[in-house]
């Protein structure tokens, strides 16, 4: 779902101390624990204006308590034994929460420019690796929200600018004449070259073998 676990303790008096240092998006959190429970850390997090949602994890004979800790700001509960689905539910409703508040963020500030920057000169480094997943996870936000915020500020789509780097990486190198075309296909990022050929092409309008023919009669 796009979430990573930064950290983990044992009671809330250790939460709190990271959290004074530290960030992170979400803290799964048990109701009961030793030193300082979960309401009593809730409280301290609110109290300290920490920016984190919290997520409970609670038995039935604890429900007061998880209605306290929604009191404290925190964000839902799970009922032990957590059942699988449940968890992935809460998280993807958090995700879908995280990105919404990140995308109103930066649309906000200044910062969508910057960010563009960043993933322009990511794909300029390993235009024949990265994919949107993967450059997503460098900028620590969701493919969802990357995909969008690219093709809002570009004008065209995160794959499409990929693709339209390789193409003309791969013009230079086939204009060059020190390559093959089957080493220009695996050095651009494709395995086949009757896919790259195809994709040239569409790109071009033009073969690759032709392309070089034409680029030879240039100079």
């Amino acid at each position: 779902m796009g979430f990573e676990v930064v950290s983990s303790f044992s009671n809330g008096q250790e939460v709190l101390t990271w959290l004074r240092k530290h960030s992170a998006d979400v803290l799964l959190c048990d109701i009961r624990m030793p030193i300082m429970d979960g309401i009593e850390l809730a409280k301290k997090i609110q109290e300290e204006k920490i920016s984190i949602k919290i997520v409970f994890l609670s038995g039935y004979s604890e429900f007061e308590y998880a209605r306290q800790a929604l009191i404290y700001g925190a964000v839902n509960y799970l009922l032990k034994p957590t059942k699988y689905n449940e968890l992935v539910s809460v998280f993807t409703s958090l995700k879908q929460t995280l990105d919404q508040e990140n995308f109103v963020r930066i649309e906000d500030h200044p910062e969508p420019d910057a960010l563009i920057s960043t993933l322009q000169e990511l794909i300029q480094n390993d235009y024949a690796n990265i994919t949107l997943e993967s450059a997503a996870n460098q900028v620590y936000l969701s493919p969802v929200y990357v995909s969008r915020l690219f093709k809002q500020h570009t004008g065209i789509n995160f794959i499409d600018y990929v693709t339209n780097v390789r193409m003309k990486k791969a013009a230079e190198m086939i204009s060059s004449g020190k390559y093959k075309i089957y080493e220009i296909s695996e050095f651009i990022g494709y395995s086949n070259p009757n896919n790259f050929a195809r994709a040239f092409k569409k790109f071009f309008g033009i073969a690759p073998q032709d392309y070089r023919h034409f680029s030879n009669r240039r100079q």
